[in-house]
C-alpha cells in the first residue's frame, strides 16, 4: 500500500468515482480527442471540463476527473514542447493535438470546435505582433535576395495592418461623437414654467395656500 502512494499509483489500484470517470474518458474517442487537445493547449482541468459538458450538453466531467487522467494517462506536464512534438509525430489522427501543442489556448480551443468571439481591433493586433516577431527573425539571415523579398513582403503586410487599424479608430472615434451628439440632445431637460403649473408659490416648491393667498 505505502508502495501505491509514494508513487501515485494507488487510485489506479482501488479507483474511486473520479478515477473510474478518468477511465471512462480513455474509451469514449470524442471526449478524449477533446481532452487531450485542450490539455496540450494549456488549458487547466477546470476549463477543459466546462468545454466537454458544453459540448456533450451534460454534466459528464468534473475537474478532478480530468486531473486524474492527466495525471494517469496524459501528463502534459512531464515533457516540453519539442519532447511532445517528437512523441507525437508521425501518430496518426494528431493533427488537432500537434496544432494545440504548438498554438496555445485559443487554437486548441479552435480544434475542438469552440470558436472564440474577438474584436477586430484584438486580431489585428496580434497579427502586427506576429509579423514584426517574424521581421525580427528574419533580419538577423545572411543578406540575399530571398531576405529582400522576406522583408519587402512582411514590411507591405505590417502597412496594410496598421492601415486596417486606423480604419477601425476613425470608425469607431465616428461612433463615440454621434453617440455624444445624440446624449446632449436627449439630456435636455423639458422644463414646465412655474406659470404653467398653475397657483402661486413664494418659496421653492411649496404652494401658497388659500389663506396665504388672501392675506397677500
Amino acid at each position: 500500500m505505502r508502495f501505491l502512494r509514494e508513487h501515485k499509483i494507488h487510485g489506479l489500484h482501488y479507483p474511486d468515482d473520479h478515477v473510474t470517470t478518468s477511465k471512462f474518458i480513455l474509451g469514449h474517442a470524442t471526449v478524449r480527442d477533446t481532452v487531450e487537445t485542450l490539455l496540450l493547449g494549456d488549458h487547466t482541468p477546470a476549463v477543459v471540463a466546462r468545454t466537454v459538458n458544453r459540448k456533450q450538453k451534460q454534466r459528464m466531467l468534473l475537474a478532478k476527473d480530468v486531473d486524474l487522467f492527466r495525471h494517469y494517462f496524459w501528463n502534459t506536464l512531464l515533457l516540453n514542447k519539442d519532447e511532445w512534438a517528437m512523441t507525437l509525430h508521425g501518430r496518426h489522427s494528431t493533427a488537432g493535438r500537434k496544432a494545440a501543442l504548438l498554438g496555445g489556448p485559443d487554437v486548441a480551443m479552435y480544434k475542438v470546435g469552440v470558436r472564440k468571439q474577438m474584436e477586430s481591433r484584438d486580431i489585428m493586433s496580434r497579427v502586427q505582433a506576429g509579423l514584426f516577431n517574424t521581421w525580427c527573425e528574419v533580419e538577423g539571415l545572411p543578406t540575399d535576395r530571398v531576405k529582400v523579398e522576406m522583408q519587402v513582403g512582411l514590411s507591405r503586410s505590417m502597412c496594410l495592418v496598421d492601415e486596417r487599424m486606423s480604419q477601425t479608430d476613425v470608425a469607431l472615434q465616428e461612433v463615440i461623437e454621434k453617440f455624444e451628439r445624440f446624449t446632449m440632445e436627449s439630456d435636455k431637460p423639458d422644463v414646465i414654467s412655474i406659470d404653467e403649473l398653475g397657483g402661486e408659490y413664494n418659496e421653492p416648491g411649496r404652494q401658497l395656500t388659500a389663506g396665504e393667498r388672501g392675506a397677500a
